[in-house]
């Protein structure tokens, strides 16, 4: 139980690494705080809650039922 609780949590956090990674490239594309599916604004209070967020609610809303077939920023 010990070794698969260690995996999972290092596989959470190396995906977390990956999603602030994103944000900093979006940053310096200048693309941060900009859906990547819908293009829209994502709104500042999400982003002090979730700062690597990369889509706004309703679009990680969409990506959490498997709705969202289309990423426009990458």
């Amino acid at each position: 139980y010990s070794k698969e609780f260690l995996f999972e949590y290092g596989s959470a956090q190396r995906r977390r690494l990956q999603m602030i990674e994103s944000a900093l490239r979006r940053f310096g594309k200048g693309t941060f705080g900009i859906c990547s599916a819908c293009g829209e604004e994502i709104n500042p209070k999400r982003l002090q809650v979730v700062p690597w967020a990369q889509f706004c609610v309703s679009c990680q809303e969409r990506a959490e039922r498997g709705d969202l077939s289309e990423v426009r920023i990458a």
